[in-house]
């Protein structure tokens, strides 16, 4: 509410000298919206009149909170008799903040288990107060005590007896913030492999995960104690497992050849009824079949080309945006109203796909379908070629570390660096998408966020998302990345946090030497590795130039290490 009569006193010796105006002014409209509730004629002032005041000479606005955000909005009254410009503004900043909310909105454990519980939206930290978590039921899942208030241990719980109980996540000092999930502990009767699909073609990668009998979530007894599972497949012929690590809820199988073929996980952990009784170690089966099958190879022939040319294949998501290149630029693109007989109508075709005939950039609809192609160089002794694009929705993902050629599902980040995962789009066979789909939003759950924490990158050139892991401290944690409006579009990844340079800290007189060694378990050669640390240091390029030295010192005046053994010597 603003009062504008104290202006009129600005006019001394002439009547109505200063008539003001009131306007305003928003900076993000997304934010917050300004609705003036009042608009009466103040009748003090005939001509000119206020804009929007009540008789007293007051004007009244309502700000409504739209989206988490900030604005600024700025009343500004100026003189409306002489048109100048604005005399006074009054600035109001106003922050506008998402409800306090629980991100795992529903939770299945085994006794044992522990899970951390996480919040989002809320007050900004400015202020924010102490988050309380409280159980209705602390026999079936309690609270686990915290050395500090710090977000990091807080929201521990521990399913101790099968049950139900329902956590309160409450705000100190405010009593609209809070927010409550519902958990479930129960016995584990049974495994399943959760798989996106069971078919593949020849050399695609297939990601699986343990769910309980019921589809639980891996969550449910990744942290019992003693856990463990052993995975096997029926015929490393036609498709083998490629994870480093063949004890943990995840796993991967790369297709080989043509067949069939049963993947198998036996887990054992040791299984009590319930957190105050003794344990037994206890141990389930679960079985899934694989279909191997080749990808049909599709040739053509251009009507003004001589030899047969080969269909390059590309699979583009839906609503999505890609450009094609050559190596032999300049280069023109049309799509072909004819490819032998399976092609479809060139009408129908651009209900789904167009081309830019000079850029080759391509931009797909929200319908499916497959439409050809042809790239045609200027350069008289080049061939055409012709491009197969098959456009389709996504059917699930796969998180993959972008410097390694296959998927580690015990995946090593090291203390203080950080590890690039990117989720990797792929359809019903594991065929890859070129790109992911514009309109895909993710999130993520741990079960531990005192190990490593996270945060997005975007991919340049790119409408995708990555996420960056940063190593905290030792140990083990569980990743899930999930679409929030298709939970089930999910993938798990199993997170260990340890020194990989060794000795990670060395004290030396002067004189003296260290070597400096690598416990990766997986390093095959120096451009395997992807960290970087203060100590040692290792890359490796998305080209071909890929530098020889796998160790370097930030100061050989101190320390001079060998560039390929590690061989180091206090130098001063």
């Amino acid at each position: 509410e603003l009062d504008l009569n104290r202006f009129n006193a600005s006019a001394t010796g002439a009547e109505n000298t200063f008539l003001p105006r009131l306007s305003y002014q928003v900076d993000n409209n997304e934010a917050v919206t300004v609705e003036q509730k009042e608009s009466v004629t103040n009748d003090r002032y005939s001509k000119p009149k206020y804009a929007g005041t009540t008789p007293s000479g007051r004007s009244v606005f309502k700000i409504s909170a739209a989206n988490p955000g900030s604005a600024r909005v700025t009343f500004v009254v100026s003189n409306e008799a002489s048109r100048q410009p604005a005399a006074v503004r009054y600035s109001l900043f106003v922050q506008v903040y998402g409800p306090l909310r629980i991100k795992t909105r529903s939770l299945v454990l085994a006794p044992g288990a522990v899970y951390q519980l996480v919040t989002s939206g809320g007050a900004p930290d400015a202020m924010q107060g102490e988050i309380t978590f409280t159980s209705d039921n602390p026999n079936v899942v309690s609270i686990l005590p915290t050395s500090s208030s710090h977000f990091r241990e807080q929201g521990k719980i521990a399913a101790l007896t099968p049950g139900r109980a329902r956590i309160t996540a409450r705000r100190a000092g405010s009593w609209s913030e809070v927010d409550i999930v519902d958990v479930t502990v129960r016995n584990v009767d049974g495994i399943q492999i959760r798989s996106p699909t069971n078919t593949m073609y020849v050399g695609k990668e297939l990601p699986l995960h343990i769910t309980g009998s019921q589809g639980e979530s891996p969550f449910m007894f990744f942290s019992v104690p003693h856990f463990s599972a052993e995975w096997s497949v029926s015929d490393p012929d036609v498709f083998e497992l490629v994870n480093n690590n063949l004890d943990g809820v995840t796993a991967a199988i790369v297709a080989k050849k043509e067949g069939s073929g049963v993947v198998t996980v036996v887990v054992t952990f040791a299984y009590s009824r319930s957190a105050y009784s003794s344990s037994t170690i206890s141990t389930f089966t679960a079985n899934l079949p694989i279909q191997v099958i080749s990808p049909f190879q599709v040739y053509g022939r251009d009507s003004g080309i001589a030899q047969i040319v080969s269909c390059n294949t590309l699979l583009l998501p839906v609503l999505s945006n890609y450009t094609l290149y050559s190596t032999s630029p300049p280069t023109s693109f049309r799509i072909l109203d004819s490819y032998q007989d399976g092609a479809v109508s060139s009408a129908s075709r651009e209900r789904f796909l167009t081309i830019d005939s000079f850029s080759g950039s391509v931009r797909t609809d929200s319908n499916s379908g497959v439409a050809f192609v042809l790239a045609t160089p200027h350069t008289a002794n080049q061939r055409p070629k012709i491009v197969q694009i098959e456009v389709k929705p996504t059917r699930f993902f796969e998180l993959s570390t972008s410097n390694l050629k296959t998927k580690h599902i015990k995946t090593i980040v090291p203390i203080s660096s950080d590890l690039l995962l990117t989720p990797i789009f792929k359809d019903e066979y594991c065929n890859e998408f070129a790109i992911g789909p514009s309109y895909h939003k993710f999130d993520y759950e741990l079960d531990s966020h005192e190990t490593v924490s996270l945060s997005h990158e975007r991919i340049a050139n790119s409408d995708s998302l990555s996420l960056v892991i940063r190593g905290l401290k030792p140990g083990n944690s569980l990743l899930r990345l999930y679409n929030p409006k298709d939970p089930r579009n999910e993938d798990f990844i199993e997170l260990s946090v340890s020194d990989v340079i060794s000795p990670s800290l060395a004290a030396i007189h002067l004189g003296g030497v260290v070597h400096f060694g690598i416990d990766f378990p997986f390093l095959t050669s120096p451009t395997s590795l992807f960290y970087s640390s203060n100590t040692g240091s290792s890359s490796s390029s998305s080209s071909n130039q890929v530098s020889n030295d796998l160790w370097r010192s930030s100061n050989e005046s101190v320390i001079k290490v060998h560039p390929r053994s590690g061989h180091a010597t206090a130098t001063g």
